[in-house]
This record gives structure tokens, C-alpha cells and sequence, in this order.
């Protein structure tokens, strides 16, 4: 479990106390939850851990950033700033798309977006993560700064997609 509330017993299997109405009532409404195209399902409370697949409007508010990030090129990278300024169906701050690479479905190529200046800010949350991150980069081709081994070169790496595509702002 990633999300949730650390003080209710329902989400604890070893917890001993028994499962609360209100906690329960929480964990019914949580499945029923809609959301309009500018939610974080986080935000809303949603375990993204959770078979959601019959969950009408889950996730589909990142679907337009998943498209625009399968369009970038192996070998290529662009960062989290930049898919959210490009994404034009939905409106995503840079910190939502990271959000979204979390839970990117298989065919996403997660790894392609960064951090600003090229760092890879996964290596917070997991430096297995990071390691795997970056492993698959150089496997594609993309190259890291000689005397910073931790930032990608960004002047010959970064991806600018063509300006006639239709972006957000």
C-alpha cells in the first residue's frame, strides 16, 4: 500500500481493532469516485493500487499525457515541466505527470521524462528506481553529462517536438 490513511484500521491487515462504518463507507465510495478531467486521483483519495479497470473516468485524465510521451523518440527525453505544458486535452502542473509516469501503463516509455536539467528525481522515492531509469536510458542511447554523472545532457538529448503540434499554452 502507497496511499491511504496511516491511522485506519481497515487499511491494516495486522491491526487488530475491528473495521469502522465510516471506514468502510470510505473504502465503498472510493471505487464510485468520477473523475473530471483536471482531478489527481491521489488527491482524491483513490488507492491507485486498486483494480480500477471498471472504474468509469480512472486515469483517464492522464491518457492525454501517456499519447504525447509514447511520441518521444528513443534516445530522446523531455522532462515533466514540458509534457505538462504540451499536453493540450487536460490541464497537468509538472509535479501531476510525475504522477502519472508512476503509474504509466507498459507500452509508456516512463523513463523518457525528467526532471528539470535533466536529473531524475525518482532516485527520491527509490535508487533502484533511479538505477533501472537510468540503465534503460543509455540502453536507448541518451547521454549523461561526463563530469555529472547524475544530470542527462539535456542540449543533445532533449526532445522538441515539432512547434505545428497542438500544445496547452
Amino acid at each position: 500500500m502507497r496511499h491511504g490513511d496511516p491511522f485506519d484500521p481497515t487499511l491494516h491487515p495486522s491491526s487488530s481493532l475491528p473495521p469502522s462504518p465510516e471506514a468502510s463507507d470510505r473504502r465503498e465510495s472510493k471505487a464510485k469516485v468520477v473523475l473530471d478531467s483536471r482531478a489527481d486521483p491521489l488527491q482524491a483519495g483513490i488507492d491507485c493500487e486498486e483494480d480500477t479497470s471498471n472504474t468509469p473516468g480512472f486515469l483517464d485524465v492522464y491518457a492525454p499525457a501517456y499519447a504525447w510521451v509514447r511520441r518521444v523518440p528513443a534516445g530522446k527525453v523531455v522532462t515533466y515541466g514540458q509534457v505538462a505544458g504540451s499536453v493540450a486535452e487536460v490541464s497537468l502542473t509538472a509535479r501531476q505527470v510525475g504522477t502519472a509516469m508512476r503509474y504509466a501503463p507498459d507500452d509508456v516509455p516512463w523513463q523518457r521524462v525528467v526532471g528539470a536539467g535533466g536529473t531524475l528525481p525518482i532516485h527520491k522515492l527509490s535508487p533502484e528506481m533511479a538505477a533501472r531509469q537510468r540503465r534503460l536510458l543509455e540502453q536507448e542511447g541518451v547521454l549523461f553529462l561526463p563530469n555529472r554523472s547524475d544530470r542527462i545532457d539535456m542540449p543533445r538529448c532533449q526532445w522538441l517536438p515539432d512547434s505545428s503540434l497542438p500544445t496547452a499554452r
